[in-house]
């Protein structure tokens, strides 16, 4: 079910705008390209990042811009699919972050899914960021045994 080209180009640029609005620590603007709906779930690179609804998605990016003092988010590839008002979306991100007096920089693993409103706007109902896991070497499925 890949996408036609129009609708993955709205939804490339409405993840493109995401990225953009979060680097800029835009709390109103973030929301406004999430659902306002209690479906919303998103999923972080924490062990305690489970948020459900606007409210704790709104916590989440507010602890976010309090541990960084800037961020950059380059989308480096993305693979869309959709069915009618729905697009899931899957995608590498690179991310740079200056957190206190470290600067990082780690690949993130991206999936969203996507629900078109009424205006025709694609909107953010689901989102689930990874990064790879250390403990596991390339061509390995699973983490090497300590010891």
């Amino acid at each position: 079910m890949q996408a036609d080209e129009a609708t993955a180009a709205a939804v490339h640029d409405a993840v493109q705008r995401l990225l953009k609005v979060y680097e800029a620590g835009d709390a109103e603007a973030v929301a406004g390209l999430l659902v306002d709906d209690p479906c919303l779930v998103m999923i972080g690179t924490a062990a305690d990042e489970v948020r459900r609804g606007p409210a704790e998605a709104r916590a989440q990016f507010d602890r976010d811009m309090e541990q960084s003092e800037a961020r950059s988010l380059t989308l480096e590839w993305t693979s869309v699919s959709a069915s009618g008002a729905v697009a899931w979306m899957a995608g590498g991100v690179t991310v740079e972050v200056t957190a206190g007096a470290e600067q990082l920089r780690f690949p993130i693993r991206l999936s969203l899914v996507l629900l078109r409103d009424d205006a025709g706007a694609w909107k953010v109902a689901q989102a689930h960021f990874s990064t790879p896991d250390a403990s596991t070497p390339e061509r390995q499925s699973f983490p090497e045994a300590a010891g």
